[in-house]
């Protein structure tokens, strides 16, 4: 697509495009729910039922919504971390290292993947109408950035691919030189110049900056460039279209006004604990340590005179309004016919309405299930030796459903950056690379699928299934220790009868002697293997080593005469 000069004055003079505006105030909620920026400010006055000191005592103490979903969102992580998937590159491997070295640092010192998980997926979230941009600067240097909504006055767009965008204006300052040069013309001209808007527009064939000057509208000087990419550089972040707005919408949607109601919950139940839900303390009067119980203390003295102020402590009461812990009451001995003096008439305590404060903490945990509940089509349950994030999944497979969604929208975010390095890296504006993700989730705790696998061992499955589900415990164990798993997944596939006890291999009948050597010994060659001979040995070489182990074996008994 191809902007005319006069299309673009058309769109500067309009001001903010209608749809981004609505993105933006879509953008502006979630954020403030998933970052918590903004929260005391969406807190409204509860009609007939709080006082404005009441609202503003619940601003002060209250807590964001940032943890609740910090916890919501954390199965997103698994998109990075599962399983399969491939990066082909589609070039001869001499170009490959060029693109590698190029994407090496695409943004903030991170290579691709790792930017996509800790920078775009969060964006992803709070603003899915806010685009992917790959950016030259006058080096010739590749930067990536996120361009929220904020940022943009129009983009036309087909799907998530950006047609063509036109940037929200920004300022320069004028330079001494310049203010020095317009003041001749007045301090109305200065004012003028100051008073300039830059809009930058970039459609499939040109780069250029354009200038708002009062009612005038024209591009800067030498600011046209062409695109070296031959297409708009940015790709929109969402992948659900609004079925009432051409925008997209958040992951989070369904749950926006559950949230906005567990703000409010939240803010009611934190006053109520504090205000509620501590034991009151009563005691017998008690005169006050600093004045001696007659309210007033003496602060000066001249000569015979003395000047006496109300007590600070007891504000002139004379009795004790604190008390420390180190406090001791102490009792004048009781007279004949005083009352009899026990512990509940001396001090005590009153204990508070603990039914009320569980109502509130049910209420607000039932709350945090329905709306995770509502994004991931399941619940969760706490339990089993080791917890998760999310604890144990009810049913996993709406789960997977969600993740592979994500992940494809996170795959093409992964082709489109890595497209547009290697058409300027390579000088092939028709280089095309072919990306996906796996889709092989981790959602189960290793001690769950270990309990699967030994269960499997005790019924004829297929010998296929039972290697699935070795492979998917080992996954689950060690999901966040690459070489430990590449370790015990190469060691796996070279032990004997894997899912047989040494003690039931010895009593088989049809194998031979050497076999059940080979598993009773097999221990205690992996135990004589160093770390670094695991990790560096491929799987025929480390073969090689455990034959050569079990013959040594044979050799020294032969010599023992065994």
């Amino acid at each position: 697509m191809v902007l005319s000069v006069e299309k673009v004055e058309e769109l500067i003079r309009k001001g903010v495009d209608a749809k981004i505006s609505v993105a933006r105030k879509n953008a502006k909620k979630l954020n403030m729910h998933v970052t918590g920026k903004g929260a005391k400010e969406a807190l409204e006055l509860l009609d007939d039922y709080e006082t404005n000191a009441q609202k503003a005592l619940r601003e002060k103490l209250l807590k964001t919504n940032r943890s609740l979903f910090s916890f919501i969102l954390r199965p997103t992580d698994k998109i990075f971390t599962a399983k399969g998937g491939s990066v082909n590159y589609n070039v001869e491997s001499s170009k490959v290292s060029t693109i590698k070295s190029g994407i090496n640092s695409v943004a903030d010192g991170l290579d691709i993947k790792k930017y996509l998980k800790k920078v775009v997926k969060k964006q992803y979230v709070i603003d899915p109408n806010g685009i992917l941009f790959v950016d030259i600067d006058s080096s010739g240097k590749l930067e990536t950035y996120i361009i929220n909504t904020n940022q943009i006055l129009w983009y036309k767009n087909k799907g998530n691919d950006v047609e063509a965008i036109i940037f929200e204006e920004y300022k320069k300052e004028l330079t001494p030189q310049e203010i020095e040069m317009y003041e001749v013309m007045g301090s109305a001209f200065v004012k003028q110049k100051k008073d300039r808007r830059y809009y930058r527009v970039i459609d499939d064939v040109s780069d250029r900056i354009y200038v708002k000057e009062g009612d005038e509208i024209y591009i800067e000087k030498g600011s046209e460039l062409p695109n070296n990419f031959g297409f708009v550089p940015a790709k929109i972040l969402g992948d659900e279209k609004s079925p009432n707005l051409d925008l997209f919408e958040s992951l989070i949607q369904d749950v926006v006004d559950d949230a906005d109601e567990y703000l409010r919950d939240m803010s009611v139940k934190t006053v109520h604990k504090l205000s509620h839900s501590y034991p009151l303390y009563y005691a017998l009067e008690q005169a006050c340590t600093r004045c001696g119980g007659e309210g007033e203390i003496v602060s000066q003295i001249e000569g015979e005179e003395e000047t006496r102020s109300t007590c600070s402590s007891c504000g002139g009461t004379g009795e004790k309004t604190r008390i420390n812990p180190s406090d001791k009451l102490i009792l004048k001995q009781p007279q004949e016919g005083d009352p009899v003096l026990t512990k509940d008439n001396i001090a005590g305590t009153i204990s508070p309405n603990l039914e009320t404060a569980k109502f509130y903490e049910d209420s607000v945990d039932k709350q945090r299930q329905i709306m995770f509940q509502a994004i991931w089509g399941t619940s969760y349950e706490q339990g089993g030796k080791r917890e998760t994030a999310t604890g144990r999944w009810i049913d996993a497979a709406p789960v997977r459903d969600r993740l592979r969604d994500i992940s494809d929208t996170f795959a093409k975010l992964h082709k489109f950056l890595l497209d547009c390095y290697g058409k300027i890296l390579l000088n092939n504006l028709d280089y095309e690379s072919y990306v996906s993700y796996g889709d092989r989730y981790i959602l189960e705790n290793p001690d769950d699928l270990l309990k699967k696998y030994q269960d499997a061992t005790n019924y004829q499955v297929s010998e296929l299934v039972l290697i699935d589900l070795k492979n998917q415990y080992f996954e689950a164990e060690y999901q966040n220790d690459p070489l430990e798993l590449m370790k015990y997944k190469k060691l796996s596939k070279i032990e004997p009868f894997p899912t047989m006890t040494v003690s039931q291999v010895v009593e088989l009948e049809y194998i031979t002697d050497e076999d059940k050597k080979r598993k009773m010994y097999y221990s205690t060659w992996v135990e004589n293997l160093t770390k670094e001979q695991i990790v560096l040995y491929d799987e025929k070489k480390l073969k090689e080593s455990f034959i050569n182990y079990i013959n040594g074996i044979n050799l020294k008994q032969l010599n023992n005469g065994e």
